[in-house]
């Protein structure tokens, strides 16, 4: 074997193993920014599902006090859980590439659908409506948590 067949042989292998290293890395940092991503999201829903929890009819007092005394209790939870879509709004693209982006994408429609119906039975006044919703809503977003707790 020649010297120049030794020196392309060392520098076809250094080249594979750079090659290797950087899809290794990469594909590191990919999980690294997934699992981020999903621990994100599993803190939005929990938020919106803690808010969901709050027995507005028994406990206003614990509602007050973690947002402050208002006039309109169950529109302003309403309007809170709506609003807690951030991280999924800021990070859609990426959602399809965790292992549960089904159950994320359709939360997060049923969680824009039950909130207006929720804003329509308060409309109508209706409280058993209400609660149903906000049942329905509270059970969608604590199966999205423990999807996203199997996945972490």
């Amino acid at each position: 074997m020649s010297d120049s067949e030794i020196q392309f042989g060392a520098t076809l292998f250094g080249a594979i193993l750079a090659l290797g290293g950087g899809m290794i890395v990469a594909h590191l940092q990919a999980r690294s920014r997934r699992n981020k991503l999903g621990s994100s999201l599993y803190s939005e829903v929990e938020v919106a599902a803690e808010l969901l929890e709050i027995d507005l009819d028994q406990n206003l007092d614990a509602f007050e006090a973690t947002f402050g005394e208002h006039t309109d209790h169950q529109t302003l939870l309403v309007k809170r859980v709506k609003n807690s879509r951030k991280i999924f709004d800021a990070c859609c693209n990426e959602i399809v590439d965790l292992p549960c982006h089904q159950s994320i994408i359709r939360h997060y429609g049923r969680l824009d659908a039950i909130c207006d119906a929720m804003f329509d039975a308060l409309k109508q006044d209706d409280q058993g409506k209400f609660e149903e919703l906000r049942s329905e809503l509270a059970l969608s977003a604590e199966c999205l948590k423990m999807d996203l707790k199997a996945y972490l």
